[in-house]
């Protein structure tokens, strides 16, 4: 029983360090992302996704209405959405979703495009 839950600890820690390096080439190729935890109150945005949030019209109230997935969507999806900006302009954000592993946390990557 002891063998399992350390083999167990060693997989989750393996998974969190692959993580972190996901996360780090994200920041690097300067890709907003927003993760997402049902445990979570709130869903957690890297400095490209606030940077890119701020520039829409009503970002922080439209922010769960862009990640969230079209109806009849299967577990990993991608749309467009339109969105107005501050600047009067309007842009469209593409928005990816993978599957969430383990049913827990989800994570979405927008671009924008002018």
């Amino acid at each position: 029983m002891v063998g399992v839950v350390v083999e167990d600890i060693r997989v989750q820690e393996d998974l969190e360090q692959e993580l972190e390096r996901a996360r780090a080439a994200l920041e690097l190729t300067g890709s907003a992302v927003v993760v997402s935890d049902p445990e979570a109150l709130e869903a957690r945005l890297n400095e490209a996704a606030r940077r890119l949030l701020a520039q829409v019209r009503d970002g922080e109230e439209r922010l769960y209405g862009l990640t969230a997935p079209p109806p009849d969507t299967p577990a990993g999806f991608s749309h467009s959405v339109d969105v107005e900006l501050h600047s009067r302009g309007r842009a469209g954000s593409r928005v990816f979703q993978p599957p969430a592993s383990r049913g827990r946390r989800s994570g979405h990557r927008a671009r924008a495009r002018p």
